[in-house]
């Protein structure tokens, strides 16, 4: 083989390995961090906050609930998360993020609130 190809290939492997490394140890930490739901919350108030939206999905007016219309927060329901829009006054949604775990949908969260910041 080659000197200069033995060294290139060489070069290639260690930056490789390097990447690897740097990939695992990256998802190690990325494990021993916890997601609750005051994070979850915050993710919510932050994208509400950048897009204009209200920050509470309900308010009481004429002693009747009224749902506000474009406010997203978190729902779960039997360990399943995730972000909800309001669509309309009666409650209505559409989901904006769905996740099994609070650890997927806040980084699906965060995923989907640095593309919109991008593209504005």
């Amino acid at each position: 083989m080659n000197i200069w190809l033995y060294r290139v290939k060489k070069a290639f492997d260690t930056e490789l390995k390097a990447y690897n490394k740097n990939i695992l140890e990256k998802e190690n930490i990325k494990m021993t961090i916890r997601i609750t739901d005051k994070d979850l919350d915050n993710l919510c108030n932050r994208m509400n906050e950048t897009l204009g939206k209200p920050l509470k999905p309900w308010i009481r007016e004429n002693d009747r609930s009224k749902a506000q219309i474009g406010n997203i927060h978190v729902y779960s329901c039997l360990g399943v998360v995730a972000l909800h829009e309001m669509v309309n006054e009666g409650g209505g949604v559409r989901v904006i993020v769905s996740g099994s775990t609070k650890r997927e949908c806040y980084d699906l969260g965060h995923a989907w609130l640095n593309g919109y910041s991008r593209a504005v």
